[in-house]
């Protein structure tokens, strides 16, 4: 093989070249800094004394694994067992509950669906049908994958006012439902589902019921705290079953860390994976992943450690001080409105007549603000955390000048990607 040709060359180079190469490939692709302020999209930032934490954290576990916590690494379980008691202390769970770390949303949800699947599976058949899941059309889509790699047919519902319709939820529940979903908050716009209303379904029907709190889980709790108006949302609802919330999302922890929560620890037994027919003897995990990297579970421990509660809670007033003022600022312009009351961290707006709210977020992005994407209704969301409120004035002015511009003709939609994480 000729070198010339070949990407993977024969002699390795030194750091200080690589660390460069990757600066200036960065810069050559335009990449925003995840804590830039105009990054209103997924900038999960509790300062950088936090940051360091957690990184100094990761950094030494950077080279264990979960996996072998029985074993190798039994300092690992340790960390993961505190972090999860502290998790089911927050969100209010009974004795014997319990819960898995994860390496994400998408991970806890779908060990969600396979511990309500199995646990109905031990009790009913579905001969008839496929099992069923009803949901709000809000929902992640986490919960669509899983339906199709565990052959689950998923109903999803329209909301209505912003919310999960309770009363369409039940006309869409069948002999074939297993489970119902709910999130606090959900995505798309913000709001908590009326998690107390979906569960008198799900006991009237003697289903499982999951609370999709990826976003909520770290936050929502201290929203409550603060005097916050927040539906119940928990495990306070008795007919909750299953709870997911990220740490890496407001609970400022490195990436690759969720959390599976189950109101009965005994119900774990329904989300693993066993096999015993392997040469090397049997194999068992509790989650999809089989490698878990021990860095998440150590920052996730050092972080909730280093803010405490009265961090977190310091964190989340000064995140919604920052919202009311955004809100506010962004609510005295013409042609824009804020979707509901939203009660967390994201904020949604839709447009206030028939200008192209496509074409308004695009102007937004063009002058170096990030915001979320909806298409129903077409607007743009804002993900905030702690440090927005500084941005709102110089954020509002230029959305009314944008604005202006787009009724003008002036700025028309560039086409651009309309999918999640455009």
């Amino acid at each position: 093989m000729v070198e010339e040709n070949c990407r993977f060359k024969r002699a390795g180079r030194r750091w200080p070249e690589l660390a460069l190469n990757l600066w200036q490939t960065r810069k050559d692709c335009n990449d925003v800094e995840w804590t830039s302020l105009r990054n209103l999209k997924a900038s999960y930032n509790a300062g950088d004394d936090v940051a360091e934490v957690s990184w100094n954290a990761y950094t030494m576990y950077r080279g264990d694994n979960l996996l072998y916590g029985g074993g190798l690494y039994p300092s690992l379980p340790v960390l993961a067992d505190e972090v999860i008691a502290k998790a089911l202390e927050l969100l209010n769970a009974p004795e014997g509950a319990g819960g898995t770390f994860a390496t994400g949303g998408t991970e806890s949800i779908l060990l969600g669906v396979r511990a309500a699947l199995q646990h109905a599976h031990q009790k009913r058949n579905f001969s008839s049908g496929m099992p069923e899941i009803v949901a709000p059309s809000h929902v992640h889509p986490a919960f669509t994958k899983a339906a199709k790699m565990m052959g689950i047919k998923l109903i999803r519902v329209p909301i209505k006012d912003y919310q999960a319709d309770v009363m369409a939820m039940s006309d869409a529940v069948t002999d074939n439902t297993f489970m119902l979903i709910g999130s606090a908050h959900a995505y798309p716009l913000g709001h908590v589902d009326p998690i107390e209303g979906i569960g008198a379904l799900a006991r009237e029907h003697d289903l499982w019921m999951h609370v999709d709190c990826c976003l909520g889980g770290f936050l929502l709790p201290f929203v409550v705290a603060l005097g916050n108006p927040v539906p119940a949302f928990d495990f306070s609802v008795p007919e909750v079953m299953s709870i997911s919330a990220d740490l890496h999302k407001y609970g400022y922890t490195a990436r690759g860390a969720s959390l599976i929560l189950l109101r009965d620890k005994m119900c774990q037994q329904y989300q693993g994976f066993d096999f015993d027919d392997w040469p090397t003897g049997a194999f068992n995990t509790a989650t999809f992943s089989g490698s878990r990297p021990g860095g998440a579970v150590a920052s996730a421990w050092a972080v909730m450690n280093y803010l405490g509660y009265d961090g977190y809670l310091d964190r989340t007033a000064r995140m919604l001080e920052g919202k009311r003022k955004i809100i506010t600022n962004v609510e005295a312009i013409s042609g824009v409105q804020l979707c509901g009351d939203p009660e967390g961290g994201i904020i949604a707006f839709e447009g206030e007549g028939d200008h192209d709210m496509f074409a308004v977020r695009d102007g937004m992005t063009a002058r170096g603000w990030h915001t979320g994407l909806v298409v129903d209704p077409p607007g743009f969301q804002l993900l905030l955390n702690y440090r927005h409120g500084e941005i709102a004035d110089e954020f509002s002015n230029d959305l009314e000048d944008v604005i202006r511009l787009v009724k003008r003709g002036r700025i028309i939609s560039n086409g651009s990607d309309r999918s999640y994480g455009s």
